[in-house]
């Protein structure tokens, strides 16, 4: 069975990627005792809430020109691989993100986590773009690639720093 991704479906996905993030570096910030981690973690949380912006005006586009349709080239691997990475899926036995943070956490422990999230929001957009289909704008989705690749390395900067 060929699995194929609606366009709302794949927009969805992705701003509860981001709001997930978001919402864990607000959490985290507010939190946080280390003061390089938390000017870090409430700018992440800052741009995370761009880039899910960004995901819903695709949306409004997508609903103000009818482009709501199927992509019939995005394969059962690649169609699976995009779901897995799903909500609740980073954090699976979490409702969120900020069902992680106990309090107790180090900045190093803090950070762990939001590398792992970064990570896999790399992981999704790359996949994501090589599906694809150019009116979907690919190079939008490679700017914000690139930022969440930015934020990965932000994150191991402040890791090293903090000797983790």
């Amino acid at each position: 069975m060929a699995t194929s991704f609606n366009y709302m479906e794949v927009l969805e996905i992705a701003k509860e990627i981001e709001r997930e993030g978001a919402r864990f570096y607000r959490e985290a910030s507010a939190r946080a005792t280390h003061e390089t981690a938390r000017r870090l973690l409430h700018t992440l949380a800052v741009e995370e809430h761009g880039h899910e912006a960004y995901f819903e005006d695709l949306q409004q586009k997508a609903l103000t020109s009818q482009q709501e349709s199927s992509v019939p080239d995005l394969d059962e691997v690649t169609g699976a691989y995009l779901r897995s990475l799903a909500p609740g899926r980073i954090f699976p036995q979490a409702r969120d993100a900020t069902d992680w943070l106990s309090g107790q956490e180090s900045p190093a422990d803090v950070l762990r986590v939001a590398l792992r999230m970064e990570e896999a929001a790399v992981a999704f957009y790359a996949a994501l773009k090589l599906a694809m289909p150019p009116e979907w704008d690919p190079d939008h989705l490679q700017e914000l690639l690139s930022e969440e690749e930015r934020h990965v390395a932000l994150i191991r900067a402040a890791l090293r720093t903090l000797g983790a």
